[in-house]
């Protein structure tokens, strides 16, 4: 036990190091996000700013923001899901199936259909986790193998399931749900504030949160200390799962129907989201307030390159673009604070091996 807490201490102090930074990431996405939505009100008077369009972007904000939810826990862990978007899809056209509109589940009350269509969708989002930190874990394949892996297998059984075609008849009441507002505010936006609440939580209140931090700093470390990796995966990437699973309702119910290929560019973007907002791909590092700045500031920036007319494909070449940037500018930032990882000298094998001969005598 004292190895644990010698090990959490350590890394909660590095945690609290870091405060200033994340603060720093925050101020500076926060003013990025301020300047984007003020030239883009100047580019496009009149249409950035219409009721029309922040509904628009009010509606679709929530489910690729809990998509990089789902791409921030598992990154924070060490690792990376890139199954996000077919569990979704899986999750939405399983829940679709099994509650459709002329189907047995017509008979039950409204709400009773929408709570079952709910509890199918996080069932299957949990299990398409916990299979990924098995994968992960227990067979020792790395993550981003896993769940390239995964990705096609889950993909695959939403085809198998559909027969490839696009399901409709889900319940009435998860369409109105899409398309329902509160004092002018999409319903899917109050959801998504509800799971960001959720993640602020898990990540800065809970043991788990906590342990996947711990875990993501360090694995070895982590396993040395007494902490168990297959659990700390499990949850992380169950917890993945769970996120995704919304998302793949919220796209359904936005949709008003479900498909396995609804929602393909968002994988690119939720990556780039997370990494925009400073959160470690090794691991360990990262603010929830960070990424929801980062969010806001993409959803901004597609809404603006939308309303220019901007083809599909050109948009994702600008994320692929933007990404690279990102990663090669933190890999500057990193060597600039760090110059002696940039000139360690070559081991010489020949006098390596020597001396280990000379050390065993």
């Amino acid at each position: 036990m004292n190895a644990i807490t010698q090990f959490a201490d350590r890394v909660t102090g590095q945690l609290t190091r870091r405060r200033g930074g994340e603060g720093t990431t925050v101020l500076t996405l926060a003013l990025l996000m301020v300047f984007t939505f003020v030239a883009a009100s100047v580019i496009l008077p009149g249409r950035f700013l219409s009721a029309r369009n922040l509904e628009g972007i009010a509606m679709q904000l929530p489910e690729f923001a809990l998509l990089a939810m789902a791409v921030m826990v598992a990154m924070l862990s060490g690792g990376i899901d890139l199954s996000i978007v077919a569990v979704a899809n899986l999750a939405g056209v399983s829940a679709a199936l099994v509650f459709a509109a002329d189907g047995w589940s017509s008979a039950l009350p409204p709400i009773v259909q929408l709570i079952g269509v709910v509890l199918l969708a996080l069932v299957i989002g949990a299990a398409c986790g916990l299979v990924n930190a098995l994968l992960i874990d227990k067979v020792g394949i790395s993550p981003i193998l896993a769940t390239l892996g995964t990705m096609q297998i889950f993909t695959g059984l939403a085809v198998v399931v559909t027969r490839g075609t696009t399901v409709t008849g889900l319940p009435a009441i998860l369409s109105e749900v899409g398309t329902l507002a509160v004092v002018g505010i999409p319903m899917l936006f109050l959801v998504f504030v509800v799971a960001f609440a959720l993640l602020l939580l898990i990540l800065s209140r809970t043991a788990t949160g906590l342990r996947i931090h711990l875990f993501g700093t360090n694995p070895t470390a982590a396993r040395y200390a007494g902490l168990r990796s297959t659990g700390i995966l499990m949850r992380a990437y169950m917890i993945s799962g769970t996120f995704a699973a919304v998302a793949g309702l919220i796209i359904a119910s936005r949709a008003n129907s479900a498909s396995a290929d609804y929602g393909s560019a968002y994988l690119l973007m939720a990556i780039l989201v997370v990494v925009l907002a400073g959160v470690n791909p090794d691991g360990g590092f990262g603010s929830a307030w960070s990424l929801l700045f980062g969010l806001v500031l993409l959803q901004v920036i597609s809404s603006a390159l939308s309303l220019l007319g901007m083809p599909i494909f050109l948009t994702n070449f600008a994320w692929g673009a933007m990404l690279l940037a990102v990663m090669a500018i933190r890999y500057l930032i990193s060597h600039r604070r760090h110059p002696l990882r940039r000139h360690v000298p070559p081991v010489d094998s020949t006098a390596a091996i020597s001396l280990a001969r000379t050390t065993k005598r």
